[in-house]
Formats: C-alpha cells, structure tokens, sequence
C-alpha cells in the first residue's frame, strides 16, 4: 500500500513540560524538571469504523456511545489516516522498536508453533531500553503478544521472563495473544455447549435452562446467595465477580465439579507478574481468584495501581493493551455500558446480529474504563453530570489511544468491508483511530489528514522525552518510524511521511510442523495463523485440521490447497498453490494500494 506525499523539512521547537498539583489535575499548571510521563493505550481489534468521533461507527442503533474516547479528541489531536498492520502482534511490536514487521520476521500474530525468529527479539532497541537514557521507568500491562505463550514452551526462549527480557521494569498481562473461547459449561456445572455465553441465564430468559437463584461460589472458597429479587439475572453478575454460579443451590459444601481452572472468555486469564526488583515472578491463573474478573476492568485497574505506585522522582511510561473487542465478544459488565443500551442477558454469543451489539457494547466498555483510568491517575476528573474534565494541559503526561489493527468480519460497520478486515492487508484491516493528548498540543480537537504509522510511535516516544531515537540507535538497525510531535506544535505542519507500508503473512515455523488451514469465510480467506480447532471456531472459523470439517482419510488437511479443491472455491489464501506445503506455509501477503 503506497501514498506520496510531499516532505518537508521541520525544525521542532524546544518543549516546555507542566506537572498538575498532585492534589488535582485541574489545579494550575507548574514547571517541572521532569520530562513528560506517557501512557499509550492499544486497544484489541477496534478500528477507525467503531468510531464516531471519526466520522464512522455504523448505523445509527449500532453507533457505540464513547463520551471519554470523544473527550481526548477533543484535548487532543485526531489522525485520520493512520495505518497498523493486519494483526496484533507485528503492529506492537513495531511501535515498541520501530521497525516494520518485514526487518523482524513477524508477519502475523505469534502462536504456537511459531519459531522465536518469528517473535520480538531482546536484542531489538526497544522503547523502554531507550528512555532509559532518560531515566524512565516503564510498565506493560494487559495484552503485549510479543511472544507464543507457556502451552508452547520450546518456542518461548524465557518463558515467563519474556517481558523483563524485552526491556520492561515491570509486567502484569498474559502472554497468549486473546481471550480464550467462552466457557459453555459455565465452570463445569453443564454439559459443553450448554451456556453460549458462559454464564446461567434466568428462567426469563432461558425457562429451560435458565435459573433465578443460586450460589455463586468463588474461586478460594466463597460464598454468595444470588437471586432476581436482588439482581437482573444471578448467573451473570456471578460471572462478572469472577465466581462460579451453581443453579438452585445453597451455600454449604463447594461442590466438587466446579471448574475454576477453565478459561472463560473475557471474564478469566493467566496473569504473569514480572516485578520491579528484576528478579520476581508471579502468576495468577484462572484457578486464582485474582486473576478472574472482566479483562478490561481487570486491565485497567492494574494499570492505575501501577501508576499510583509512581514516586514522582522520574518519569514512566505505561503500556496498556485492553483485550476488547478480540473475539469472542461476551457481554460487558452492565455499569460499564451506556444507560438504555438494550438488554444482553439472553443473547446466544452465536447468532450474528446479537454479536454486533456486544461488540458496541465492548466499544462502550472501553470508553467507561479509559476514563476511569484517567479519573484514579489523577489527570482528569468526572464533572457534576458525570462527563469527564479533561485539561490535559495542566498534566505532565501524554495520553494516547489507538488500536493494534482493524476490525475482525463480524463487527466491522458501514460503510467498511468486512470481507477485507483484521488479518488482510487491505483499508478494513489497517486503519485504525489514533489519538493524542498532552501538555503541549497547539489547537487542541482537530484532525491531521496526513499520512502516519503506528511505528511512529517509536519516534513520538523519544520526542517526548527528548531523545533522537536515531541517534540512540545503531545505523545498522534500520528504522522505519516517523515524527509525529511536529503535527501536534504546528497545526499547519505539511506531510512528513512519504510512503505508508503494511503487510500480513505467515510466521517461521519448522519445516517438520504440519500446519492445518482454518477457512474463514467472512474474510474470503484460509490461513494456517489460527493453530487450534479452537482458536479457528472461535474467530468464526471452519477448521481442516483433525476433528474439524474433512471426513475422508486421514480425516485432516495440511494445505489451504486442498481446501480450495474440496470447496472448488478459490479462496484468498497466503499460500501459492503452485508450490509445496513447506514452502507455501512462509510466503507472505502484500498488498499494494495506490
């Protein structure tokens, strides 16, 4: 994909840094010593389409209410032609070494059985190694997916150190690249496939299924009578304090089926903790009570902490990868949606058009929560009707929002293609909201038509901080990371960028893998990056390899080849049908758009 652009040449002016009172963050600005802190904010799978502030968002019953996002715009600067690549793990990966995905080897998201040559490399000069010219601190929190993850250990070098390893100071997130597929037995109390979106429903909703009352037990052995004369349906807000509800039951004995261990959706994770001392590892499994609970607010939460915990004697960065809306959509917690959004508890978590108003609502959970994150950082404040003060002017910290790629078929909105979404190289699957906000935007709430790279985050970063990232890094490491400062000095700043790149592809593996295809019809698509029958159904997949769609001996396929000949469709498929498997499985997809 390719535009030209005039360039220009730009001489950026020295930067004057304000610190809010630590008692609020709309008390008068004060000079400080210290440079500007940063707090980069990726959400999953959450395109420019989601979004009204953009211009987009659907149809108008489906437009996602995002007062916060909408708030940082306009504090902040819009860019509305902002590119990611196609999948989550090369797009972070290029904003923390500013490289794009061809240089590293990561032409997709890293799963198992990616080798580590397609992984991000310690040896990278990654951002928070970089600021540390500056005496930043730094933090990753959430969703990173630099990495395959603990089930596929001879591909993953450092195991649970892989964070501190890529230059953190700390680390509290998960290293699986999404949420797991939703639990239908509802923690073991059914038989699979009974519970579609992994929580009892009532009799209301469900008279054949459903329950109006129960225990609700939690993972280290608490207890809890739940039922409709208290709340809307008891499986739910069970599910949404992380416990196990048991239909018709009473608080005594915990039953021994329950099953804690079991991923649920977006309501449980496998939390890794690298802490500050370089040397402590913690884990926080499902089975662990404090690791259960919805991601984004789990997320969130966690991220505040740590910016609590701030001394204020030098500056940090914080990365913050928020799960949502990754497949599988599941309903979000209900204090975090819009008041009258219309009523989930019934839905399937199947049916397709029920899937689009969870994702809208995930949209709006986002929104509830990076508001709430400003709010407990003491950089905003809630006004007397609930909108948020932002004034970030008076803060010493840059705020910015975008996404790791576009958005997956079955959420993306009018007028965008779904067809040519997350995973494809093409408009859908690249471009992504970006914002940013911080003490020295010029004409704050406007937009900048040019041009820019999630890799130019890289550059940004250090401009932040006072350093040329050039000039820290060595000539041999080619950079691909643009300015982006300049646009938010200068509002009439010409375009820097001259070309846009992006590309999706398959990752090294090794020759003796056998990769199986995994059909997605929604992106006319066959990929071998989905490695699991699981992770296939769960993006709405047809799955070839064993126990999937072929019946014939072996009872599998090994090539998106034979896929398109038992169809007799052509599908758009990464491989070369000309060439063998081995040889197909790492030839990667570019799309060129002029």
């Amino acid at each position: 994909m390719c535009y030209r652009f005039k360039s220009s040449v730009y001489a950026m002016a020295a930067l004057l840094s304000f610190l809010a009172s630590p008692h609020s963050s709309q008390a008068a600005a004060k000079p400080h010593h210290l440079p500007p802190n940063i707090i980069n904010i990726v959400t999953d799978d959450t395109g420019i389409d989601q979004y009204t502030i953009f211009g987009y968002g659907g149809s108008p019953e489906e437009q996602a209410k995002t007062p916060n996002i909408d708030a940082i715009a306009r504090a902040g600067v819009r860019f509305r032609n902002a590119w990611s690549h196609p999948s989550c793990g090369p797009t972070r990966a290029s904003i923390l070494n500013g490289r794009y995905t061809l240089r590293t080897n990561m032409l997709s998201a890293p799963v198992p059985p990616d080798l580590p040559n397609s992984q991000t490399s310690p040896f990278e000069y990654m951002i928070p190694k970089i600021l540390k010219q500056k005496n930043y601190v730094s933090a990753a929190i959430g969703k990173m997916h630099q990495s395959t993850d603990m089930r596929d250990r001879p591909n993953l070098p450092y195991l649970n150190e892989t964070y501190r390893k890529l230059g953190f100071d700390y680390f509290e997130g998960y290293l699986e690249g999404g949420p797991a597929p939703i639990d239908t037995t509802a923690g073991g109390i059914a038989a699979s496939g009974t519970y579609g979106c992994g929580f009892v429903p009532s009799i209301k909703d469900n008279p054949t299924k459903g329950a109006d009352t129960g225990a609700c037990w939690g993972a280290q052995g608490s207890c809890e009578l739940l039922s409709t004369v208290t709340v809307t349906t008891p499986g739910r807000a069970c599910l949404e304090k992380g416990g196990i509800f048991v239909p018709n039951a009473q608080c005594g004995t915990m039953p021994s089926n329950l099953n804690f261990a079991a991923q649920n959706g977006h309501y449980t994770g496998n939390w890794v903790i690298n802490r500050e001392d370089g040397k402590t590892t913690e884990t926080q499994p499902p089975s662990d009570q404090r690791g259960r609970g919805f991601k984004t607010q789990q997320e969130v939460t966690r991220a505040v902490a740590w910016i609590n915990r701030q001394t204020g004697d030098k500056p940090w960065m914080l990365s913050l990868g928020l799960s949502a809306i990754h497949e599988p959509v599941q309903q979000s917690p209900k204090p975090l949606v819009s008041a009258g959004a219309p009523a989930t508890d019934a839905y399937n978590c199947i049916d397709q058009t029920q899937k689009r108003q969870l994702a809208t609502q995930m949209v709006e959970a986002i929104d509830h929560e990076v508001g709430r994150l400003l709010v407990e950082a003491k950089l905003a404040t809630y006004n007397s009707d609930g909108s948020l003060n932002y004034q970030p002017e008076k803060t010493n910290t840059y705020v910015i929002f975008t996404s790791d790629n576009g958005t997956w078929t079955t959420s993306v909105r009018t007028p965008f293609d779904p067809e040519r979404s997350k995973g494809t190289a093409y408009q859908t699957g690249v471009w992504v909201p970006l914002i940013i906000a911080g003490p020295n935007v010029k004409a704050p709430g406007r937009e900048v038509n040019h041009m820019v790279n999630l890799t130019d985050l890289y550059t940004f970063f250090g401009e932040v901080a006072n350093i040329d990232v050039r000039q820290a890094v060595p000539k041999t490491r080619q950079l691909d990371s643009e300015k982006l400062m300049p646009y938010l000095l200068n509002p009439k700043k010409a375009a820097i960028r001259q070309t846009n790149f992006t590309l999706q592809g398959n990752n090294i593996r090794a020759s003796t893998k056998v990769s199986y295809p995994c059909l997605v019809p929604g992106l006319n698509q066959c990929t071998y990056s989905l490695p699991s029958k699981e992770a296939c159904l769960d993006q709405t997949g047809k799955w070839y390899g064993p126990e999937g769609e072929v019946t014939a001996y072996p009872g599998y396929y090994t090539s998106c080849c034979q896929v398109n000949q038992a169809t007799g469709i052509n599908y758009l498929s990464i491989s070369s049908c000309n060439k063998s498997v081995k040889t197909a499985s790492t030839v990667p997809e570019l799309s060129l758009i002029w």
